[in-house]
C-alpha cells in the first residue's frame, strides 16, 4: 500500500470519527426539539371534566389546624358551572393536607383571593360533599372572569389554548436548520483538521 493510500484511509477515519463525535448531539437536539402534541392541561380540566359538580364559590367558613393549615372550609356558591345542586354553599370537611399546597389558610387566600372554581362530588356518607379540584393554590382555580370563562369552555368540551400548525412547523424548521448549521459547522472542522494534517505531513 502506498504511502498516498495510507494517508487517504487515515484521512477518512478522522473524518468519520469527527463525524460520529458531531452527529449523536445533532440528532439528540433534533429529538428534544421535535414538535410534540401540547400536554393536555391536566391541572384544570382533568378535574373539570372528571367532576360531579363545578361551581364558582366564595369562601365563606374555614376551619384551621392547629398549625396554621387549611383543615376544612365553605363555599358559597355564586354559580353552578356543572351538575345541579341545590343548597346555597357547599362544606369540605377533613380536607387533605395536600388541599391547599402547602400553604396556611390566611396565606392561601390573602395571596390569591376568597373567589374560586370549585370541583366536588358526593361523599360517602349522605349529604356530605369531597373537594375532588386541583390545589386551592392552582392560579387556574381562581374564579376571574378568565379563568371562569375557560373552565366553561373546558366544560363543554371547547378546546382551548390550541396552537396552529403554522406555529408549530415553523418553530421546527428553524430548529431543523440550527441543526443543519452545527453539523455544517463539524464537517468544516474536520476537513479543516484533514487539511492541516496532510499540509504538515507534505511538509515532512
Amino acid at each position: 500500500m502506498t504511502t498516498k493510500n495510507i494517508r487517504s484511509q487515515r484521512s477518512k477515519k478522522i473524518t468519520i470519527k469527527t463525524l460520529l463525535r458531531g452527529i449523536p448531539p445533532f440528532l439528540l437536539l433534533l429529538c428534544l426539539c421535535a414538535p410534540q402534541e401540547q400536554e393536555k392541561e391536566e391541572g384544570i380540566a382533568k378535574y373539570l371534566q372528571d367532576s360531579e359538580f363545578v361551581a364558582h364559590g366564595l369562601v365563606d367558613t374555614l376551619g384551621t389546624g392547629l398549625d396554621g393549615s387549611l383543615a376544612n372550609v365553605g363555599f358559597y356558591i355564586r354559580e353552578m358551572l356543572k351538575g345541579s345542586y341545590a343548597e346555597p354553599k357547599v362544606e369540605f370537611e377533613h380536607l387533605p393536607p395536600s388541599a391547599s399546597g402547602g400553604m396556611g389558610a390566611f396565606e392561601l387566600f390573602k395571596a390569591h383571593g376568597n373567589d374560586y372554581i370549585i370541583c366536588f362530588k358526593k361523599g360517602a356518607q349522605k349529604g356530605k360533599y369531597e373537594y375532588c379540584g386541583p390545589k386551592l393554590n392552582t392560579p387556574e382555580i381562581v374564579a376571574n372572569g378568565a379563568n371562569v370563562a375557560r373552565a366553561k369552555a373546558i366544560i363543554r368540551g371547547v378546546q382551548t389554548d390550541t396552537t396552529s400548525w403554522f406555529d408549530t412547523a415553523l418553530n421546527w424548521w428553524i430548529l431543523v436548520s440550527i441543526g443543519f448549521a452545527l453539523l455544517a459547522v463539524t464537517i468544516v472542522l474536520a476537513l479543516v483538521h484533514i487539511i492541516r494534517k496532510r499540509r504538515t505531513q507534505t511538509s515532512d
